[in-house]
């Protein structure tokens, strides 16, 4: 973890960049818990003909706007922080699959 936070120490003091404006500041799913469900029947742009289903992505930015509201540090630092422990569990991971190189 103190290696991808040294790594991208850089991001953490950057503004929200291109689609982040959307959906930080105006996907209406992320304003109240009474949607979490919902973010799975619907695309990650609802207004547009993009095709991204990314729930697991939408479920990250409802939880970081009820912790960090608009805050774009604290959307970086979850960010770095779900990286780093995307990053972790890959490593076990190949622990697991390949033994003899451990």
């Amino acid at each position: 973890m103190l290696g991808a936070l040294l790594v991208y120490a850089p991001a953490l003091k950057g503004q929200f960049l291109w689609d982040d404006d959307y959906l930080v500041g105006e996907n209406p799913f992320f304003r109240s818990p009474i949607f979490a469900l919902e973010v799975f029947r619907h695309y990650l742009f609802l207004d547009s003909l993009s095709v991204y289903y990314r729930p697991v992505q939408n479920l990250t930015y409802m939880v970081d706007y009820w912790v960090w509201n608009t805050n774009a540090f604290g959307y970086h630092l979850s960010n770095v922080c779900y990286h780093a422990f995307s990053a972790y569990l890959l490593y076990l991971l190949l622990r697991k699959l390949l033994p003899a190189f451990a």
